[in-house]
């Protein structure tokens, strides 16, 4: 019969150690597929996000004057002395889906009118915020009259009615949504620990709705048509808030913005996804100011976006862009 002979020590040394290098090869495998798969579902989760809140945000600017009257004292949108806070103000608002539904009455005394327009079928039982289409002098206008049904306005006349904004307190002479947005001074524990989140606030709301989170800054522009050429030039895109002072009294007025406001332009810098040890960010440049990195989202100053101070490059950052004409404002 012949021998059998079995492993020595060290074959089997040698295959415990090749079948080590086999596994720790396999566990790496796994864990970079896995990490890749954990980062794109991450950020395709934050891609369909940001597609809705974009939406949202399109539409509050669009929206802004929307049903308010001329000859109401808060402006229809205007940013804080401080630049961190925007506000928008019209009888819309998303969470009601029939707030811009509007009718058209025609009062030929104050006991007689008649409704000669409802595009959208809105029951007359409704109260309606009811302004006075003014025509007497050189421009025509929406002078608030009253809140009620639309036969008892009370006047005579030509009115466009909407739809009553219930808990409404953005306007002094009327009812009508005052739309916030700012920002938080925390975000999720997935996010860069320096930024935060941006809020939808809306009239005597003190918390707000975060449509925007991991935002390390923000700005809101204007391109206007300062020289009433009917073009924006390079040198009209991007400006604050008050260079809408037109006549330079240090109040921006409704008349002004009605004027020479063409777009809003809102600006959110945030990171996608967590932090990646091997990604390198590079779309940093230093600051105008002199201090810290910055993204340049626009065409100057007034569009450039911080980062945050520390460990920003090992985070995707993007820059989200909301260019939007009002509906009811500008030219």
């Amino acid at each position: 019969m012949g021998r059998y002979r079995g492993f020595t020590l060290i074959e089997l040394l040698i295959a415990v150690f090749i079948s080590i290098l086999v596994i720790m090869a396999l566990h790496q495998t796994y864990t970079n597929l896995f990490k890749g798969y954990k980062t794109t579902s991450m950020m395709a989760e934050s891609q369909i996000e940001s597609e809705i809140s974009t939406e949202v945000i399109r539409i509050d600017l669009e929206h802004a004057g929307y049903g308010v009257s001329d000859d109401e004292p808060n402006l229809p949108i205007e940013v804080s002395s401080a630049g961190d806070t925007l506000y928008i103000r019209s009888v819309v608002n998303l969470s009601r889906t029939d707030s811009s539904k509007w009718i058209l009455v025609n009062c030929s005394s104050p006991t007689n009118c008649n409704v000669i327009s409802n595009p959208d079928g809105v029951s007359l039982s409704n109260t309606f915020v009811f302004l006075r289409i003014d025509t007497s002098g050189s421009t025509t206008n929406l002078v608030y009259q009253t809140e009620s049904t639309y036969n008892a306005i009370g006047a005579s006349g030509v009115f466009v009615g909407f739809l009553y904004p219930d808990s409404a307190s953005g306007c002094v002479n009327q009812k009508c949504y005052e739309i916030r947005y700012l920002l938080s001074n925390s975000t999720l524990d997935t996010c860069h620990p320096d930024t935060v989140s941006l809020l939808r606030q809306v009239n005597n709301s003190t918390t707000g709705v975060p449509v925007f989170h991991c935002v390390a800054d923000w700005k809101v522009t204007f391109d206007l048509d300062l020289d009433n050429d009917g073009d924006i030039d390079p040198t009209e895109r991007d400006k604050a808030f008050n260079d809408m002072d037109v006549d330079g009294n240090g109040v921006v007025s409704r008349s002004e913005i009605e004027t020479v406001l063409r777009k809003i332009n809102m600006y959110i810098l945030l990171h996608e996804g967590g932090r990646d040890r091997e990604f390198v960010f590079s779309g940093a440049s230093s600051c105008s100011s002199g201090s810290g990195m910055c993204v340049n989202a626009g065409s100057n100053s007034n569009s450039e976006l911080s980062l945050p101070t520390a460990d920003y490059s090992k985070y995707k950052w993007r820059v989200i862009k909301v260019s939007v004409k009002p509906i009811n404002l500008g030219g």
